[in-house]
C-alpha cells in the first residue's frame, strides 16, 4: 500500500512539472487542442483561438474547469471546441461551475442528441499556452451558415474565481487578422484569427 502511494505520488509529480508544450504532453491533448505552433495554425481555414492559463498567487491552487465554445446570433451554442473538466472518478463533475456554458448545454439538448461531456471533454489543464480550431462545423458536424457568431471563453476554479471572455465575430467571405482579446485573472491572455472557408 505504501508503495502504490509513493509511486502516485512521484508520477503526480513528475506530471504536474512538464511544460504543456512538452512533446510528450502534447500526445496526451485533447481532440482539436493544440499547444504552441502557431505556423500550422496560419494555413487552416477556420477560427484559431490561442489561450494562455496562468497560476494566480495564493495558497492551494486547483487547475481551472475550461469551456470555449461558439454561440449563434439567438445565444445557441452551435459548436463547443474546448471543454475541461474533473473526468476521474467519480465521474465528470464542476461542469455546473461553468454557468453559462452549462446553461447552453442544456438548452441544446433539447434540440440534438449529442453528449458534449462524453465527446469533447478531456482533463484540466495546468499552467501553459492552448490553442483551439473551429473548423466551420457544429456539433452534428454540419457547416455552419455565414453570418455573426459569439466566440465564448469561459472558466472557474473550485474555490477560485469564476471568468467569461466573449466576443462577436463575423462568419463569412472576410478574413479576421490575429486581435487581442481582454484577459482576466483566470485567462490572462487570448486573441483569435478567422481565415475563411473556402466556397
Amino acid at each position: 500500500m505504501r508503495w502504490f502511494l509513493l509511486i502516485s505520488v512521484l508520477l503526480f509529480t513528475v506530471m504536474t512539472a512538464i511544460s504543456p508544450s512538452d512533446p510528450f504532453l502534447n500526445g496526451l491533448l485533447a481532440k482539436d487542442v493544440v499547444t504552441g505552433d502557431d505556423k500550422s495554425a496560419a494555413t487552416k481555414a477556420g477560427l484559431h483561438v490561442w489561450f494562455s492559463l496562468d497560476r494566480p498567487k495564493g495558497g492551494l491552487y486547483r487547475r481551472p474547469y475550461l469551456a470555449v465554445w461558439l454561440e449563434d446570433e439567438d445565444g445557441f451554442p452551435v459548436k463547443t471546441g474546448v471543454l475541461w473538466l474533473q473526468t476521474d472518478q467519480p465521474g465528470p463533475r464542476w461542469h455546473r461551475d461553468l454557468t453559462r456554458w452549462y446553461r447552453n448545454d442544456r438548452m441544446r439538448k433539447l434540440v440534438e442528441n449529442i453528449d458534449l461531456i462524453d465527446g469533447v471533454s478531456g482533463a484540466t489543464r495546468g499552467p501553459g499556452d492552448y490553442q483551439a480550431h473551429f473548423d466551420g462545423t457544429d456539433n452534428a458536424g454540419n457547416q455552419l451558415p455565414t453570418g455573426s457568431y459569439t466566440l465564448c471563453l469561459e472558466a472557474a476554479r473550485e474555490h477560485g474565481t469564476y471568468k467569461i471572455i466573449r466576443k462577436k465575430i463575423q462568419w463569412g467571405a472576410e478574413g479576421i487578422a490575429r486581435r487581442n482579446l481582454k484577459g482576466n485573472v483566470e485567462i490572462p491572455r487570448a486573441s483569435y484569427q478567422f481565415i475563411p472557408l473556402q466556397q
